[in-house]
């Protein structure tokens, strides 16, 4: 009884128990590094979208609105097709196409 009380305490074996937890324990720690990774990553880049988000939205802001009208108007008037004139025959044309005629008569 002594010999057999000796080996447990000197050699100690472990148990089933003791076995699986340390495999168990480097799984979680695995596993938990990965997401708090991935966490800061996700964390990082929604972050910098937003705050990209914020400056466009700033950028828009700051730009008067009467501004935004000039620019829209403009835009029209060079990338749109209109009747200046039905009955004389005046036709406002995109700017690409006017130039592309233009190369045409020149050729």
């Amino acid at each position: 009884m002594d010999n057999n009380n000796s080996e447990n305490v000197q050699g100690h074996l472990p148990t089933k128990t003791e076995n699986i937890s340390v495999p168990i324990a480097l799984v979680v720690f695995i596993l938990s590094a990965f997401f708090l990774l991935a966490v800061v990553i996700i964390s990082i880049y929604g972050v910098r979208g937003m705050v990209s988000r914020e400056i466009a939205a700033k950028k828009q802001a700051k730009t008067p609105v009467a501004l935004q009208e000039i620019k829209y108007n403009d835009s029209l008037m060079l990338n749109s097709t209109e009747w200046i004139d039905y009955q004389q025959g005046k036709l406002r044309i995109p700017i690409k196409r006017a130039m592309d005629l233009i190369a045409q008569e020149n050729q």
